[in-house]
């Protein structure tokens, strides 16, 4: 399995000057030792690679975030006026150490920066591509009296608003419209037009503007809600009165079509419920004036899918276009424009019995984690909320922080156990700020009450974000990037703020926390943990951070591993359609999948254990429930075994079955082995002792036993995986025999002696004392068993095989018709 935790980058701005060059400096950025980097620098361009003078070497991980040092150059040539050298030596400049100085505390205090256009970088190849496709697109289609509609299916972090404004001026229109259901994005749009050398002459008009005047060249972002209110209808008449050289529909999967917006808009916008607006102003019936539209959206699959736009209409860049690019970045000299945008990784896991009423193949999200309003009072005079089930929620809490449910011991070596979000060392920088992802405001509700209980993640500083109190677009935001200023951990809770269009660079995981039928809903949600930024690694002793790197991985953690995985197949099945015209086939799916796994590993938890699933096992995860891999492993499972002292004294005392196993090679010594356990067990108090006669020591409570040896420990795990692999030829008899079996004692009973016998190494009496003894747990054997038929079922009906007759309950001996 791949490294699902890479180590993170820590790199360093460092400056120095020559003596070739008098007056100059150097400023760069490297993540390998600024000893190492400058020598290599000054080798490759022909200067003597011992004779420089370091004059500076700043960590880039600050408290404020990611130092970069394209910004410094900008802010020493664009607001400090030092001479910048052109081409190949654009990292050099005409200045001093205090120059440098200067640059790095104006970054670091950006609001010095406010009225200064600093950002002076250009596009990418891929939105150069996006402008092009567009501009002829747009060029074809003047005169025709026709409305003209694009589409750029492009992922967040594409960059959409620089891009936008670049095909603005490629086409010369001076008034630009743009249009969201989601408010929070204004600020985004804004500090593009306003920071960037390449707008200077270009105006802002936000959604709340008072008394909004046109200039030169306009940009006006409003939000549905507000274009379309008795209010809006009132102060932004303009909007209706204006000839749009363009309108821009940002956030364009969401609308009518959407699956979340309702509930979005609800916890928004008190009263507001016309979802139709979008279409409306697409179509030209909202009363708006133009001819072009440009619609943007990572994930638009239901407008693909309705057919609504033609190859010619769309540019793709996606999450796998994007890891691409940045895996094949190889020009030395030019830092990699991709480098900063993290690497996903999909971990997903099935709550085992114990947490759920019934361990199934699906979960119910929304119904697990179903919360309302209570008869009580909190302390401000508020409704308490709480879950319905709350006993199991906290249950569900305490499995994520692996303080729950007892580790399975034969498990051995720590790095082959799940992780759990909460309690693995591995993951701990990446948790430091994470979004859940609730059903219901609710559920948010219920859920801070819960963690700020919580032993462990009382921790964390909890900010629902879910409700009309907690703001509507832009101002739900601000008590998240408060709490993230003053916190070093921190949860947000929301079911649906902020999981669109917004950037919060310090969350770098996504609870999925609700069911969800829409790969739109699903990873537009995901992506939000995606922005670059940086993760904390240490801290001192004071609390102070002293080592931390670049956010190279981010996480999407999920609870149904088929939900996850059915998604995922969906959103590689729509990619294709955007891309190709006609029928995506099975071999299309598994290319697409292929690539989509090579950038976004997908791990399942299930019994313990957590593996990473290729293409064909997630496809067969979506469809069946459990891939193949999985199956395995499930024959394979510890729990098939019981070797608690109960179960040992059975097999003990069962001289006949001791000797007929010893016949075995590896059962050799198991007489003289479960004597030796016997007498470590009752030398360590694993063996309760019989009552005396009632004296006073009987009123003592017993002592904790103390842990075995590791030569005993060793004996158990050898006897419990000499067991299992006679547990793990089961299938190979489900596979060999046509009846349809539904428990352990059907799958011998129907088995031939002979047979049995050979490929087992046991007769199929002994089995059977197995399970009778309880040293072979029918239950879980009867589990696996049914999630084999389930699969073979899944299979048979997709070949159109046969036509299923009966019905299996449960890990019960037992089955009904239907």
């Amino acid at each position: 399995m791949r490294d699902w935790k890479p180590a993170p980058r820590r790199p360093a701005i460092y400056a120095f000057r020559i003596p070739s060059r008098p007056g100059d400096i150097k400023v760069g950025e490297t993540s390998k030792p600024v000893a190492e980097r400058i020598p290599q620098y000054l080798k490759t361009h022909g200067y003597d690679p011992d004779n420089y003078e370091l004059l500076a070497e700043i960590p880039a991980i600050t408290a404020e975030g990611l130092l970069k040092d394209h910004d410094i150059h900008k802010v020493l040539e664009h607001y400090l006026g030092c001479h910048r050298y052109p081409g190949e030596q654009r990292e050099w400049f005409k200045a001093t150490i205090v120059n440098l100085k200067r640059a790095v505390r104006i970054i670091t205090d950006r609001e010095q920066l406010s009225e200064v256009r600093y950002q002076t970088f250009g596009m990418r190849p891929e939105q150069k591509a996006a402008v092009d496709k567009a501009f002829h697109f747009f060029r074809r289609q003047e005169g025709q009296g026709s409305k003209a509609h694009f589409l750029w299916n492009a992922k967040m972090r594409f960059g959409k608003t620089f891009t936008t404004y670049k095909l603005a001026q490629k086409m010369g229109w001076s008034k630009v419209l743009v249009l969201t259901y989601k408010p929070a994005v204004e600020d985004s749009w804004r500090k593009d037009l306003e920071s960037h050398v390449d707008f200077a002459d270009w105006t802002f008009i936000g959604n709340h503007a008072s008394d909004p005047e046109f200039g030169d060249k306009t940009i006006w972002f409003s939000s549905f809600q507000s274009l379309f209110s008795e209010e809006g209808n009132g102060r932004l008449a303009k909007i209706f009165e204006t000839d749009w050289d363009a309108i821009v529909i940002d956030e364009f999967h969401y609308g009518a079509s959407s699956e979340l917006a309702t509930d979005i808009l609800r916890d928004d916008v008190d009263g507001f419920s016309d979802l139709d607006l979008q279409e409306r102003v697409a179509s030209g019936e909202a009363g708006l004036k133009t001819s072009r539209y440009l619609h943007l959206s990572g994930t638009p699959f239901k407008a693909l899918h309705r057919g609504d736009f033609t190859e010619d209409q769309i540019f793709n860049w996606t999450y796998t276009d994007e890891q691409k690019a940045k895996a094949a970045w190889s020009d030395p000299e030019v830092k990699n424009p991709y480098e900063d945008l993290p690497r996903m990784v999909m971990m997903t896991y099935k709550l085992p019995e114990g947490v759920v009423e019934e361990a199934g193949d699906e979960l119910n999200l929304d119904a697990f984690f179903k919360a309302g309003k209570t008869d009580e009072m909190d302390e401000y005079g508020n409704p308490v909320h709480a879950f319905e089930n709350e006993d199991q929620v906290k249950l569900w809490v305490d499995f994520i922080t692996g303080t729950g449910l007892a580790r399975d011991e034969f498990v051995e070596e720590e790095k082959n156990r799940s992780p759990m979000p909460f309690k693995d060392a591995r993951l701990f920088p990446y948790i430091n700020h994470s979004l859940w992802y609730m059903p219901s405001v609710s559920a948010c509700k219920a859920m801070a009450d819960i963690l700020r209980k919580h032993h462990v993640l009382s921790n964390y500083d909890v900010v629902v974000a879910a409700g009309k109190e907690a703001g509507v677009g832009i101002d739900a935001l601000a008590p998240v990037q408060d709490a993230i200023k003053n916190h070093p951990k921190t949860i947000t809770l929301s079911c649906g703020k902020l999981t669109t269009g917004v950037t919060v660079p310090e969350w770098t995981a996504v609870f999925m926390l609700r069911s969800m039928k829409s790969p739109e809903s699903y990873f537009q949600t995901a992506f939000r943990a995606q922005s670059p930024g940086t993760v904390l690694i240490q801290k001192d002793k004071r609390g102070k951070d002293i080592e931390g790197g670049i956010k190279d991985t981010c996480y999407v953690f999920d609870f149904d591993p088929r939900r996850a995985l059915t998604l995922a197949s969906e959103y590689c099945y729509q990619l294709d359609q955007a891309r190709e015209a006609g029928e995506t086939t099975r071999s299309d799916l598994m290319t697409r999948m292929s690539e989509f796994l090579e950038y976004m590993p997908v791990l399942c938890h299930d019994n313990g254990v957590m593996i990473e699933l290729d293409p064909g096992a997630a496809i067969e995860l979506a469809t069946s429930g459990i891939g193949t891999a999985m199956l395995a492993r499930r024959f394979q499972s510890p729990k098939m075994v019981d070797l608690t002292v109960l179960a040992l004294n059975r097999l003990r005392e069962d001289e006949e079955l001791v000797g007929a196993l010893e016949k075995i090679e590896s059962f050799r010594n198991l007489s003289a082995d479960l004597e030796t356990i016997r007498s470590e067990q009752v030398k360590k108090g694993h063996v309760p002792k019989d009552k005396g006669d009632g004296g006073a020591d009987d009123e003592k409570p017993e002592k904790k036993p103390d842990p075995l040896d590791k030569e005993v420990k060793k004996k158990l795990k050898e006897i419990r995986d000499n067991l299992l692999k006679f547990v793990t030829r089961l299938p190979v008899f489900m596979y060999l025999n046509d009846e349809r079996e539904k428990t352990a004692l059907e799958v011998i009973e129907t088995t031939d002696d002979a047979l049995f016998k050979k490929v087992t190494g046991i007769t199929k009496a002994d089995f059977r004392k197995l399970l009778d003894l309880g040293v072979f747990q029918a239950e879980f054997m009867n589990e696996a068993i049914r999630t084999f038929k389930n699969v073979e079922d899944n299979a048979l009906e997709y070949l159109g095989d046969r036509e299923i007759t009966g019905g299996w309950v449960a890990a019960w001996d037992a089955h009904v018709e239907r």
